[in-house]
């Protein structure tokens, strides 16, 4: 595959020349050469570590380590197929000078990849910025839709953790922030989180992975939520995973500790929570009614509501 065409996958996904460097194994420096031209040659087994990284169903992807791809459990194109969702990661991914124009920012001058938690609370109040792997990610504000959404999920848990009278567990909802490395580099602002550790909650922020994370797609963030922070949650001990996509009315659900692969419920369903329903759990179990939510917007918002 020529060059032209890795750097045109590249942009399509979004994808930094970090991430694909992360992603491929091949070093960062390399990465910059060929992609900014300065390599006329490169290596046929670069080039194809690359195009790998970026076209993962022609091999084993990233997204295979989540359950094994040795087993046969889960493929890549499982995973992107099971959301019935086809849009490129598109979340804007710049630098913080050259998006907010902020010439006040303290640390000017640094680059995707060099930022931190510090630079990360620099920046101006209001701003919904995400940092991973010292990169800024600036996210489009929320819908109504998307709002609603989180909030009903949201009210059905905390209503039922008190029915219960469950006092180990607290939902938590945007915007939140989470450092899940426990590290300066990283720190998500997750739609909806549980946490089952108190210890967890220091400074503001949530220090170390929450057992349950939910994302509400929009289209701008389709791939981002799908790819980039499904691998970031994995990795980050993250026990839960649920993607919610108004789209296609379809609700993803990875359970990392069980090492299974995803279910893909509708918004007709009554979805279980799986860390609800553990061994040793002191829950009964707890189920979202996505019915209830779904008859709700249609009767507000009439047929225009997941768009």
């Amino acid at each position: 595959m020529k060059v032209s065409e890795l750097k045109a996958r590249k942009i399509e996904l979004g994808y930094t020349n970090e991430m694909v460097s992360k992603l491929s194994g091949v070093p960062l420096g390399t990465v910059q050469k060929i992609f900014g031209g300065a390599t006329a040659a490169p290596r046929y087994e670069t080039l194809k570590q690359i195009e790998r990284a970026l076209f993962p169903g022609a091999g084993q992807s990233r997204e295979d380590e989540l359950y094994g791809a040795s087993s046969g459990s889960i493929r890549y194109e499982d995973i992107v197929n099971s959301s019935s969702v086809t849009e490129p990661l598109s979340v804007r991914e710049t630098s913080a000078l050259e998006y907010y124009g902020y010439n006040n920012f303290a640390y000017a001058g640094k680059k995707q990849g060099d930022y931190t938690v510090d630079d990360l609370l620099a920046l101006p109040e209001g701003l919904s910025v995400e940092l991973i792997d010292g990169c800024l990610y600036d996210m489009a504000p929320p819908t109504t839709v998307h709002q609603y959404l989180i909030g009903q999920v949201f009210r059905q848990i905390d209503n039922i953790l008190v029915e219960q009278g469950n006092k180990h567990c607290m939902p938590i909802i945007a915007p939140a922030g989470v450092q899940l490395f426990r590290d300066k580099r990283n720190l998500l602002l997750p739609d909806l989180m549980v946490v089952c550790d108190k210890s967890k909650f220091r400074k503001g922020v949530v220090y170390g992975a929450p057992d349950l994370v939910m994302e509400v797609l929009s289209p701008s963030t389709g791939g981002y939520d799908r790819l980039l922070k499904l691998n970031k949650y994995w990795e980050g001990g993250v026990r839960e995973y649920w993607i919610i996509d108004p789209k296609h009315e379809q609700v993803i659900v990875y359970c990392f500790d069980r090492g299974v692969p995803p279910a893909t419920y509708s918004f007709t369903d009554m979805i279980p929570i799986g860390i609800s329903e553990t061994e040793g759990s002191s829950s009964e179990g707890i189920y979202i009614d996505f019915r209830f939510i779904t008859e709700r917007m249609h009767d507000f918002f009439g047929n225009e509501w997941n768009m």
